[in-house]
């Protein structure tokens, strides 16, 4: 994963990632497998984080199963827990749960279906009460067995993390404003358009977000894509993909109950953090080129549906923020740069102790 900054917060960068190396305490286990606790701090803010590697949980009678391996990462900012996952060597094209042990207690987070190499990257983030938490990961395999098993758990099983609240939890501000969502009806045209989309793969995958819960379809191998929750009401969409170049489009479809949940305030839609502006026309979402900038729109599919359309202008990973905000004094949110940078330095970090180890394993 490759960090895209600003040049007027390369400075801050830096300092963040250094300041995150300066304060890592790292406690190994007799596996080399290993648990990370970091604690940073500036100015108006402060983080507490656990990384975990994943290894492989025995599943019995399984054949020919690769089991595979990965990092997960979870950061805390107050009360609002940030969770990312990167898994490699899955069953390809298979369908995931990820899940956080809280206490011993399973929460759901987010569902992923794996790319051709069976690779796999998530995030979700959900709040939780002031208190002190044991922490753990589990990544469930939802499609190979005949029932949900575990194939992937946390080095350790857990970790402690205490949530406090904290001054860097503040509403939006600056170029980040919620916005009424304008709807275009959607007909046999946009039907059309969009079935022809999905069969040429320039949406590689459609998000179905209803009463059931999420789920995703990818019918373009080269992606993964996972879909979790973004505290209690809204959703994170993550999508990454190898040898690919040029824009694609999401498909989001909506149930009535989905919709009314999202749409029930100003909504807020993000692209890696920047936010992403409404369409004047369906055209310019389907019809992206290279070179433009990430745009949303929504068709009304009759009274009980909707579809929700995000372009994105090239290809690495990348996260999809869509949440509604109710009230600017009763919903605080955590968008601020410190924040934002310090988890992607932090997670960039992780992943690629993960990746070295790797490497000096093969020779």
């Amino acid at each position: 994963m490759k960090l895209h900054l600003r040049p007027g917060h390369a400075f801050l960068a830096a300092f963040l990632a250094l300041l995150f190396l300066g304060s890592a305490a790292v406690a190994e286990t007799e596996t080399e497998t290993q648990s990370q606790t970091y604690t940073g701090t500036g100015t108006g803010y402060s983080q507490s984080s656990l990384a975990f590697t994943l290894v492989p949980s025995p599943v019995q009678g399984a054949i020919n199963y690769t089991e595979g391996n990965g990092t997960a990462f979870i950061q805390a900012d107050g009360t609002n827990l940030y969770v990312h996952v990167h898994a490699d060597d899955m069953a390809r094209g298979a369908r995931f749960s990820l899940v956080m042990m809280v206490n011993g207690v399973p929460h759901s987070l987010a569902n992923m279906t794996t790319d051709d190499d069976g690779g796999v990257e998530g995030e979700a983030s959900v709040s939780l009460s002031p208190g002190t938490y044991s922490l753990g990961i589990r990544v469930l395999d939802v499609s190979t067995f005949t029932s949900p098993t575990v194939v992937l758990t946390s080095s350790p099983g857990s970790s402690t993390l205490t949530l406090t609240q904290s001054v860097s939890q503040t509403t939006i501000q600056g170029s980040q404003q919620p916005q009424s969502v304008s709807t275009f009806q959607g007909g046999e045209t946009e039907d059309n358009e969009i079935n022809g989309a999905i069969q040429s793969r320039f949406i590689p995958a459609v998000v179905d977000l209803g009463g059931s819960g999420p789920s995703v379809q990818v019918n373009d191998g080269r992606f993964s894509v996972s879909v979790g929750t973004f505290q209690q009401d809204g959703f994170v969409i993550s999508i990454s993909a190898s040898n690919v170049t040029g824009p694609r489009v999401v498909a989001v479809n909506l149930t009535q109950s989905a919709a009314r949940t999202l749409f029930s305030g100003n909504v807020v839609v993000t692209l890696d953090g920047a936010q992403v502006q409404q369409a004047s026309t369906v055209a310019q979402v389907l019809g992206a080129k290279a070179g433009d900038p990430a745009l949303f729109a929504v068709l009304s599919r009759g009274s009980s549906a909707f579809t929700f359309l995000i372009s994105i202008p090239h290809f690495s990973y990348h996260a999809i923020d869509i949440f509604p905000i109710i009230s600017q004094a009763a919903r605080a949110l955590v968008l601020d740069l410190p924040v934002i940078l310090f988890s992607l330095a932090a997670v960039t970090i992780v992943i690629t102790i993960a990746y070295d180890r790797r490497s000096r394993l093969a020779i």
